[in-house]
């Protein structure tokens, strides 16, 4: 049991530097501030306006705005108006009529080279939602429905390739389909060519993780190296190759990356887990209790910090603390949606008889 319960390390993205509470309010004002005529205001203002809303996460507001300027239908501009509305249903989680608005989109799109891009970028956005209903059909356990929409999320991506081939964000796109539908050698090539297009870091970074997977540890290792070359202050990439360090039994190396990890982002709570579990595989259960502490208290609603601990807790001999975690741990499971851990919390909460 104490086995099932060793919390597997999770390859989570750092949190962004976030705008103070009083710039947000004075960005707020200044946008909010703009008066719009209820009548006669011309469409362009009416999307700008929409645009504005949409990046406050005033979705509903920005809706209502992108709809004033459909209703005119200025022939230069509807396109705009329907994409808009699009980003916002889509933030709304209203995947079904945002893939639509955004078909509407593409048919009012005026025709010219010079649109071709824009043309890709809808089209970028509608695989993207094809792809996130595929998956909650697949968390439904719908799976013809979720291929479906997997298979259309892979049309659509290939028809803005088409469109405009040098994009690298529409290869990252098709790579996540691909993913989804398991077909992880083409995913690797899709990142290949966005590679070729935007030698980025987190790019190689990715890639490494599909060399791990493949057992390819020297390319992996290689894209952690170059990742890191090409950015020394990437938190992430330090935390990752760790991880490939540890699967090479290379833990003095592990252990200087997490740490390494940890200096640049102080709030890096999942890098904290993921020396939490080093710690704990070495059985120094003081220093992996402390990092699983510490990433709780970054982020309490990391399940992976609560399942480690537990299992900590199970080694310590202390079965209340296990469960209390175990539980913490299968609720935020279920509200992720990560439904294949949190079915497996839960044979050992039954287990355990909690």
């Amino acid at each position: 049991m104490q086995e099932r319960l060793k919390v597997k390390p999770q390859l989570l993205t750092t949190a962004q530097p976030q705008v103070s509470p009083q710039q947000q309010q004075e960005i707020i004002q200044a946008i909010t501030g703009v008066i719009v005529p209820n009548t006669n205001a011309k469409a362009d203002i009416w999307i700008e306006r929409g645009g504005q809303l949409w990046r406050l996460r005033r979705s509903e507001e920005a809706i209502k705005a992108f709809d004033e300027a459909i209703k005119q239908n200025d022939p230069d501009n509807v396109y705009l108006a329907w994409y808009g509305k699009g980003l916002a249903l889509f933030a709304l989680d209203k995947y079904q009529p945002a893939i639509e608005a955004l078909q509407q989109a593409i048919n009012t799109l005026p025709k010219g080279e010079d649109l071709k891009e824009f043309h890709s970028s809808i089209l970028q956005l509608q695989s993207n939602v094809y792809d996130v209903l595929g998956g909650f059909s697949k968390s439904a356990g719908r799976e013809r429905e979720a291929r479906e929409n997997y298979e259309q999320a892979l049309t659509v991506i290939n028809q803005a390739i088409s469109l405009f081939p040098n994009s690298p964000k529409s290869y990252i796109i098709k790579r996540l389909v691909l993913d989804s539908l398991e077909r992880y050698d083409e995913g690797l090539a899709a990142i290949n060519q966005a590679i070729n297009l935007a030698p980025r870091a987190w790019l190689y970074l990715t890639r490494a993780m599909y060399y791990q997977s493949q057992k390819k540890y020297d390319l992996a290792l290689d894209d952690h190296n170059k990742a890191i070359e090409l950015n020394p202050n990437y938190a992430m990439a330090y935390s990752v190759r760790a991880l490939h360090y540890s699967s090479q039994q290379k833990y003095d190396l592990a252990l200087d990356d997490y740490n390494k990890a940890i200096e640049i982002n102080p709030n890096y709570a999942e890098a904290y887990v993921n020396r939490g579990v080093l710690y704990f595989e070495q059985k120094k259960y003081e220093l992996a209790l402390s990092d699983y502490n510490k990433a709780i208290e970054i982020n309490p609603n990391l399940a992976q910090a609560y399942l480690g601990r537990g299992g900590l807790y199970a080694i310590l001999g202390q079965p209340e603390k296990v469960k209390i975690d175990l539980q913490q741990a299968a609720i935020l499971f279920l509200q992720q949606n990560n439904m294949a851990a949190y079915e497996q919390v839960m044979q050992i909460l039954q287990q355990l008889g909690g």
